[in-house]
């Protein structure tokens, strides 16, 4: 893919302007709540993790990637200042070996992938046996979601081309590529604008803005 044919291969300015909504008091509260329910997930899996769509690298810092990867240049100029290793890429062609990682995790970049399917085999055939992928996504019907697709109405907005997902959704994509469903988690019932409580549900809340699945590769 060429960066004119990639829309989500952001400039420098358009990464910093996305990155500084994470120091404003929600975005650190949200940073808090999502990573918390992806780590809570991901705890326990074999090193080493990758984040796959990681962005500017704040997930993946806050949760001790040891390598990262994103198909925008200019998310990755400034994910490389809190990673090991930021890879360009995409997920699905990911440029790793057959079972060469013990954890996969994606947060908030689910919305964006042209082809699920795909990235969720990539992600199967990276793992190894008894590894683990945690996928974070804003749950289809809830609040954040329906901002996210009003935004999406300009067709200028990042947000046009997002599509959100069910848990369901999301389970049967993993199981399609083979991998098992292992946890739920829930957070952000508080609408955006709204400082969100740090509650965390273990299952598919109603009413949870976002939502976290850990799917499980068998053992051989």
């Amino acid at each position: 893919m060429s960066d004119r044919e990639n829309p989500f291969d952001l400039g420098d300015e358009a990464a910093a302007e996305y990155d500084a909504w994470y120091d404003t008091p929600e975005g650190r509260a949200v940073l808090q709540q999502e990573a918390r329910c992806v780590g809570e997930l991901l705890a326990g899996a074999p090193r080493p993790w990758l984040e796959v769509g990681t962005g500017t690298g704040r997930f993946g810092g806050e949760l001790g990637a040891d390598a990262c990867l994103d198909p925008s240049r200019g998310m990755l100029r400034l994910a490389s200042r809190r990673l090991p290793a930021a890879v360009l890429g995409t997920a699905e062609a990911l440029p790793f070996r057959d079972g060469s990682v013990g954890g996969v995790f994606c947060v908030a970049a689910l919305e964006f992938l042209p082809a699920p399917g795909a990235a969720f085999a990539e992600v199967a055939r990276v793992l190894r046996p008894g590894g683990r992928a945690v996928f974070g996504f804003f749950a289809r019907e809830g609040l954040w979601a329906r901002m996210y697709r009003e935004l999406g109405q300009d067709p200028a907005s990042v947000f046009h081309r997002a599509r959100f997902y069910s848990l369901g959704a999301v389970q049967a994509l993993g199981e399609g590529a083979g991998l098992a469903a292992a946890g739920v988690r829930a957070t952000l019932f508080e609408p955006p604008g709204t400082p969100p409580s740090t509650r965390v549900e273990d299952e598919a809340a109603a009413g949870a803005g976002f939502a976290a699945i850990a799917l499980q590769k068998p053992p051989p």
